[in-house]
């Protein structure tokens, strides 16, 4: 589980460039663990989702969102699963609105929104282009 919000807002996040853009080279074999799936990464993407800077925006929008903790642990998971390369950035939004399955279902793709543009964008050099989605998603 991620670590619990912070109150103020937080710095941009910097875009990671890893050495190669191509996401699908590292996803992992069926039946891995999260640990596993993590250190197929490449250390330039495995140090952008660990950064202390990505946590602080992660946390921030969580706190906006009001996301319980069993919330947090599935946006969390839903995100990872772009960068492990077994969800595609397009159908990002749709998963997560699905998982979550708030009574509230309305805040679903604005919170899709917030984390495609703030954590999964400066990353698009790996995962691949996100604008599309965000795109779909008003953005």
């Amino acid at each position: 589980m991620p670590p619990k919000p912070q109150s103020a807002p937080p710095t941009p996040v910097t875009p990671v460039v890893p050495q190669t853009s191509a996401v699908n080279e590292y996803a992992p074999q069926d039946g891995a663990t999260y640990f596993e799936m993590l250190a197929t990464l490449p250390a330039e993407v495995k140090t952008y989702l660990l950064s202390e800077e990505l946590n602080a925006t992660r946390n921030h929008i969580y706190s906006e969102f009001k996301l319980t903790d069993a919330e947090q642990d599935s946006a969390y998971y839903t995100e990872h699963e772009v960068f492990f390369g077994t969800l595609a950035v397009s159908e990002f939004a749709e998963t997560i609105k699905g998982r979550l399955a708030w009574p509230k279902e309305k805040d679903a793709p604005r919170l899709a929104l917030q984390i495609l543009g703030r954590i999964i964008l400066p990353a698009q050099a790996f995962v691949g282009d996100v604008g599309v989605a965000v795109s779909r998603l008003g953005g």
